[in-house]
């Protein structure tokens, strides 16, 4: 299918359904509010293309990028874009992903270094070895950079050996999900909801969990001692063990 023949579907609302797109050029299209379901895209590269509030479902991207796309409001349910055979996820790097939903998807060693995900969602995602480097997850309110509101809902997913390092996450919504072995080195997780989390192994150092809920939590490995702060941090009774023998406090019955 060609450029135009796509364009006008959309246009019109009609549903992209059942198609193969091979080394399609889809850089800056408009494709607001398209619909696809149950499409595979080979080697496509998004480049500034405007996928604001588009809707795929049950698709499969291989050894596609998204870079500087705007991807607001863009909901991904049941998608792969992981490629066993080359080990590469999707790149999302420097896209604008503001309320972008993931469901059900595989993103593992996705990129989305630069990448800007406010109030985006994370919903029962396989996510391992993806890079968030320098992604912001935060917006600054009214245009001054000393009002800086953070969203971000991150559920039941897996992120493990995934690189966090220096993202803010203060006040967001992290629970059921794993972080095992992953870079959470200097992040932000201040009254971060991380209920139910796996945190086995992870490389926390710097980071801060003031006022952070951790109850649940499996916390293999946990050392305080290398923690920024910790300061109103809740954990459980059940949990005292493994943080004690992080500071090399043996607990006895």
């Amino acid at each position: 299918m060609d450029r135009d023949s796509l364009l006008k579907l959309i246009e019109n609302g009609a549903e992209i359904a059942n198609m193969v797109f091979a080394e399609t050029d889809w850089n800056d299209l408009d494709l607001s509010g398209a619909v696809f379901r149950n499409c595979t895209f080979l080697k496509a590269r998004f480049v500034e293309t405007c996928f604001e509030e588009a809707v795929f479902n049950d698709c499969t991207f291989k050894t596609c990028g998204f870079p500087r796309s705007n991807l607001q409001s863009t909901t991904f349910s049941d998608c792969s874009f992981f490629d066993s055979q080359s080990g590469a996820g999707g790149d999302f790097s420097y896209a604008e992903m503001r309320a972008c939903c993931f469901k059900h998807c595989n993103l593992s060693t996705s990129k989305f270094r630069a990448a800007t995900l406010y109030e985006a969602r994370f919903e029962d995602c396989t996510a391992q070895g993806c890079d968030f480097e320098k992604a912001t997850f935060s917006h600054a309110i009214g245009g001054s950079a000393r009002h800086v509101n953070t969203n971000i809902h991150m559920r039941a997913s897996n992120f493990d050996y995934a690189n966090f390092t220096g993202v803010s996450f203060e006040g967001c919504c992290l629970s059921e999900c794993s972080f095992r072995q992953s870079s959470l080195r200097d992040c932000d997780f201040k009254d971060a909801d991380m209920t139910e989390t796996d945190l086995g192994e992870a490389d926390t150092a710097g980071a801060c969990f003031d006022g952070a809920d951790l109850r649940g939590a499996n916390l293999s490995g946990f050392l305080l001692t290398e923690l920024l702060s910790f300061d109103r941090m809740k954990i459980g009774e059940a949990q005292q063990q493994d943080v004690l023998l992080g500071l090399g406090i043996q607990v006895f019955d």
